[in-house]
């Protein structure tokens, strides 16, 4: 069944702030005339890396985990390449186009040859035509709108999979798992009607029947007992509710409320994989699987060493673009944006999250896996582990 026919409103309280991370003060993100490149000779850019992310507004959490591992990336960077980065800066988005157009023209200004952190599939879209038109690379993280990365993208990046690729992951795992019949509940929006629409396509071809998929007022609605109450816990095995921000922790509470968690598999999209969720919902967090990050490979160990507090997959999604960026980088021996976009494609690179980073012809992350995590509980704390890693799923 679906039911909503209305379009997203998205409504952003706008503020910025802005870090610099490590040694590097403003003035040497500047990028005067004259600083040293890589491979000698004179250039405009400087060796550092731009984050634009939502520090508050929309997916502020995972943003603020982004700019929690900034300091850590530069430091791993720095112990492992040479010459060091001169900073990485860290600048809020407030998940607003207009203001991440901004930031990002700044940034380039100032001599910044390299681009992440935008989190939005709509920011990501909105600042396309500018990353294209000034030819600086950008590797969104996680944003999965298909045109992100497409024949007209030169430097635009994506390094998880695309809405579709995910949904296949996530089908992949559900059929690891035996289910047979799933529902699906996501907001009326591009984003959940995109991942929708891919899970019914491919549904079949792992075989899956998809009987009931709710599409509700986003991001207005806070009440989702009406699509709750329909689901028949006879025929269905599985929720997947691809469904971010606030309104997740009370689709979770009123699915606890009506007693489904132990009566379905309980899976959620990537916002899912914050820490951040663990004092708004406590023990209902408990078995919601989650495409995640695997927290257990040698340069995941690395960052849970470097940082305070649990790593979590907004750390390390994070962590690997700006090691990629950097790579890139060192690969090119040349701080020229074209350059440091060439071997972003030409790039094969095993990052922390447990997936090959190897970007394609037009940006498409062709070594994409879908990681998917269980929240468990672990010495009276709830702890991300991973479950499951799918084959590599090429671009649609």
């Amino acid at each position: 069944m679906v039911d909503g026919n209305r379009q997203a409103v998205d409504s952003i309280d706008r503020r910025t702030t802005i870090k610099i991370v490590g040694a590097a003060s403003t003035a040497a993100l500047t990028g005067l005339a004259g600083c040293s490149a890589i491979g000698g000779g004179e250039s405009d850019w400087e060796r550092s890396i731009g984050v634009t992310t939502s520090l508050t507004g929309p997916v502020s959490e995972w943003g603020q985990q982004i700019d929690e591992i900034s300091g850590t990336s530069e430091q791993i960077i720095n112990e492992e390449m040479d010459p060091d980065l001169s900073g990485i800066s860290v600048d809020d988005t407030a998940g607003s186009i207009e203001e991440a157009r901004s930031l990002i023209q700044g940034l380039i200004e100032d001599g910044v040859p390299a681009l992440t952190g935008t989190l939005n599939s709509h920011v990501v879209l909105g600042i396309k035509e500018r990353i294209e038109d000034e030819g600086v690379p950008h590797i969104a993280p996680v944003a999965g709108a298909p045109e992100i990365t497409d024949e007209n993208s030169e430097y635009s990046f994506r390094l998880v999979g695309s809405n579709e690729q995910v949904s296949i992951g996530a089908l992949q795992f559900l059929e690891s798992k035996d289910i047979s019949n799933l529902a699906v509940l996501t907001g009326d929006y591009a984003y959940g009607r995109s991942v929708a629409n891919a899970l019914q396509e491919h549904a079949s071809d792992y075989g899956i029947t998809i009987d009931d998929t709710f599409l509700v007022p986003h991001p207005e609605n806070d009440n989702f007992q009406p699509e709750l109450n329909q689901i028949d816990t006879d025929t269905t095995e599985a929720l997947f509710f691809p469904y971010p921000s606030g309104s997740g922790v009370s689709l979770i509470n009123q699915a606890h409320e009506l007693g489904l968690p132990d009566e379905l598999l309980m899976m959620g999209d990537l916002f899912y994989a914050s820490t951040g969720l663990r004092p708004a919902l406590g023990e209902n967090l408990e078995n919601v699987y989650h495409w995640g990050a695997d927290l257990s490979t040698p340069l995941s160990q690395r960052l849970q060493e470097s940082i305070d507090g649990t790593l979590s997959a907004p750390h390390v999604i994070g962590f690997d673009c700006n090691y990629a960026l950097a790579s890139a980088m060192n690969e090119a021996d040349s701080l020229e944006p074209s350059e440091i976009a060439s071997a972003l494609r030409d790039l094969n690179l095993d990052g922390a999250n447990g997936f090959n980073i190897n970007f394609g012809e037009h940006g498409h992350n062709e070594g994409f896996q879908m990681v998917v995590n269980n929240w468990v509980m672990e010495d009276g704390e709830l702890q991300s582990q991973n479950e499951f890693i799918s084959d590599p799923i090429p671009s649609q």
